[in-house]
């Protein structure tokens, strides 16, 4: 899911923190209808869960599509699409770890409320089953607002679930970035640019520079390189049998 840091960048610190003024919005565009998770169902709610049910699907599976719609509409910036779906999925299954995921980000990306997407950031990661891509998303926000050690924490954890969360390398290498700390920098952008992360080219070059590494892969030492001359070897051998 690569959307996800499309309009989440740096310039967000200006705003994360300071009170905006927004327009009033329906329930149904605001994180959790604005009901801070205590909705009363309607009965248009209750109409819409009893077609599922009729329909012979569960609430999590609806939940699930609703999520896949989601995303694909938070792609595309479309948020008023995106936030009603995220709302539909908590409604169905209010245990679905990546609608909290979502709020989250709305309330970064559209809101610019620090706070409220901190708080959805951490319910989303006591959800069972959440994508690994909620960690990485709650690391970015942390290295936003320089809290380097929590970052770095969420973005190893989403490489512990997933070895090719996207997006990880590639926000670890900031960190290092902001650190000066140029060798672990490079080291982390080349893995990024391996794993496809979103990153720019001169970035990588720039920062193997100034940690004076090569910008390519480490070389392969005479240790590692022993075990596959021997296959060689051994495969030449058996062929001239």
């Amino acid at each position: 899911m690569r959307f996800f840091f499309r309009n989440f960048s740096g310039v967000l610190l200006l705003y994360l923190f300071t009170t905006q003024a927004h327009p009033q919005l329906p329930p149904s565009e605001i994180p959790m209808y604005g009901t801070a998770g205590k909705k009363r169902l309607s009965e248009r709610d209750l109409a819409f869960i009893a077609s599922i049910e009729k329909a012979g699907k569960t609430r999590q599976s609806v939940a699930r599509e609703l999520m896949v719609k989601a995303w694909a509409a938070y792609g595309k910036s479309d948020y008023k699409s995106a936030i009603r779906q995220f709302n539909q999925a908590w409604l169905l299954d209010p245990d679905n770890g990546d609608a909290y995921h979502g709020f989250a980000l709305i309330s970064t990306v559209r809101d610019k409320a620090g706070d409220d997407a901190e708080k959805y950031f951490r319910i989303a990661l006591t959800k069972p089953g959440v994508s690994p891509n909620a960690h990485v998303s709650y690391g970015r926000f942390l290295w936003l607002v320089e809290k380097y050690d929590e970052a770095l924490a969420q973005l190893h954890k989403a490489l512990s679930l997933s070895a090719t969360a996207h997006n990880a390398r590639a926000n670890i290498a900031m960190i290092h970035y902001k650190r000066s700390e140029w060798s672990k920098a490079c080291e982390w952008a080349r893995g990024a640019k391996a794993n496809n992360d979103d990153q720019k080219p001169e970035f990588l070059e720039e920062m193997c520079t100034k940690g004076g590494l090569a910008a390519g892969p480490p070389p392969v030492t005479l240790a590692k390189a022993r075990p596959a001359t021997a296959a060689i070897r051994t495969s030449r051998k058996r062929a001239t049998k």
